[in-house]
Parts: structure tokens; C-alpha cells; sequence
């Protein structure tokens, strides 16, 4: 699963600019568990996945986010998704333009 965005236009550091992007999470519980761990990767495209070719959009994703199992229930990756969802569009993204997609890559 992933996260997808597109039709928002993000600057990149090196002065070119994107209309879409692809968001990778991986998801761990902490010690306690009460906290997700999260280390997000974003890609332009298959190919750019595939090479290992990351993009550096400059838009912040918490790498650690509250969790409630009784709350929250069991699927931490997709609480992640849900989660970081809700800070892309506090950050200005339009909710219509992020998408959650499989993009297993054969």
C-alpha cells in the first residue's frame, strides 16, 4: 500500500517540480505500545522505486504518532496511512488529490 498524491504540485530542492508522488511507509510499534514508529519513502515512480531513486519533497511526516490498540484496532500500517493522511491535509494538500493505492511492484 501507498500512498499516492497527485494534481498537487510540489517544488523540489533541486528546483523542478512534481504534479504526483508516491508515499511508502514503513510502520513499527514501539516498546510500550502506545506509539507508532514511522520512517516514510517517496517515489515519483515505478521506475524510481525500483532504482531506489527517492524524491525529497519538503512536506514533514511525524515519525511518531499516538496509538491506541483499543482505539485505533490492530492494522498499524493502515492506522499509519490513515494518520499521516490527516497531516498531508493539514499541510495544504486537498484531501481529494491523496489516494491510497497497491502498487506492489513485480
Amino acid at each position: 500500500m501507498a500512498i499516492q498524491i497527485s494534481g498537487h504540485t510540489f517544488n523540489l530542492n533541486n528546483g523542478l517540480t512534481t504534479d504526483q508522488t508516491y508515499i511508502r511507509l514503513e510502520v513499527s510499534l514501539d516498546q510500550k505500545g502506545d506509539t507508532l514508529k514511522v520512517r516514510n519513502s517517496t517515489y515519483y515512480s515505478k521506475d524510481y522505486y525500483i532504482s531506489g531513486t527517492t524524491l525529497n519533497i519538503p512536506i514533514y511526516i511525524q515519525s511518531r504518532l499516538d496509538y491506541n490498540r483499543d482505539i485505533d484496532g490492530n492494522d498499524i500500517l493502515e492506522i499509519a496511512h490513515i494518520k499521516v493522511k490527516e497531516q498531508l491535509v493539514v499541510s495544504g494538500i486537498d484531501t481529494n488529490k491523496i489516494t491510497f493505492v497497491d502498487i506492489t511492484f513485480d
